[in-house]
């Protein structure tokens, strides 16, 4: 035997050949090896999944369970959305009356108080009431008291409330109450149609021909006669200034016979009456009052005096 050769471990180790060779096994030689945790994961996967050919329907009931979910919490939303509104509504109704029952008691302080100054200059009997011709002829006692309220809400319907509201408030408390839209004090209808207007609200029956006597006539009956008669006009300035001054200079001829009193709403500012009036018109008005709303406002200052 020959010695072996110095080169031998050199060849051995450049020999790279694997050990083993590794064949895929056939589909029946892996199920025979699959060892039994494996079986069993396998059956706990097959389990698992709903058996249906078509993937679609596989995914629907977790769809159908997601829409579901959306329609309910947007009824939710909606409704945590009403239920909160409804309180911030709530609120700030609560704050605007507790603001305007201040003012509604000041507007009610001076229809007293004025009420009780003509009544104190003379006390008509029915029949003096009924006449066609003034008891005085002074012209101080042919002034209509008269309320200016400036208004100060973002939205027109805030002033039908406010309004609505003091006239609730005035005629709780005894007075008599109208109101004489911006439609009514037009061109169109005329002082004619304010009157029956007027008449409409106060009479039960109203004569073909508006005049301030029927009206007269139907304050000398019952309790009519202890109360004073407030008009309402919420929004002057949309009102024609000839109908209304008109309507001014016929109403001051009774004014100790009847007593009448305006209440006007002003949106814009407080020079507003003497820009739509006549001199002759705002000299029959008395506003000699002062008044309190949001702000001090004072009826000379409206009026230029």
């Amino acid at each position: 035997m020959g010695t072996p050769s110095r080169e031998a471990p050199l060849t051995a180790a450049n020999n790279i050949q694997p050990f083993f060779v590794l064949h895929k096994a056939s589909a029946g030689a892996s199920a025979s090896v699959s060892s039994p945790a494996t079986s069993r994961a396998r059956r706990r996967i097959e389990v698992s999944q709903p058996s249906s050919p078509n993937p679609k329907s596989a995914k629907r009931p977790r769809d159908d369970d997601d829409e579901g979910d959306m329609e309910l919490f947007e009824q939710l939303r909606l409704e945590a959305f009403h239920c909160t509104w409804s309180k911030i509504q709530s609120t700030i109704n609560e704050v605007l009356r507790g603001i305007n029952l201040k003012l509604f008691d000041q507007v009610l302080r001076w229809v007293q108080e004025s009420f009780s100054a003509i009544r104190s200059i003379t006390r008509p009997c029915p029949a003096e009431i009924q006449q066609p011709y003034p008891l005085l002829t002074d012209v101080i006692c042919r002034k209509i008291p008269t309320a200016f309220v400036l208004t100060k809400n973002a939205e027109f319907v805030d002033d039908v409330t406010t309004f609505r509201d003091l006239m609730d408030h005035l005629e709780s408390n005894g007075c008599h109450l109208a109101k004489l839209s911006a439609t009514e004090l037009s061109s169109k209808n005329g002082v004619g149609g304010c009157l029956r207007s007027l008449l409409r609200q106060l009479l039960s029956d109203v004569p073909d021909v508006a005049d301030v006597s029927a009206l007269a006539s139907w304050y000398c009956k019952g309790d009519n006669y202890d109360q004073p008669i407030i008009i309402i006009i919420d929004d002057l300035e949309q009102c024609s200034g000839d109908v209304l001054g008109e309507l001014v200079m016929t109403l001051s001829e009774w004014v100790i016979k009847i007593p009448i009193f305006f209440v006007m709403g002003i949106a814009t500012t407080l020079d507003a009456p003497r820009k739509l009036l006549s001199s002759e018109a705002l000299q029959r008005l008395d506003p000699s009052t002062k008044l309190q709303s949001s702000s001090e406002i004072t009826f000379s200052d409206m009026m230029g005096q």
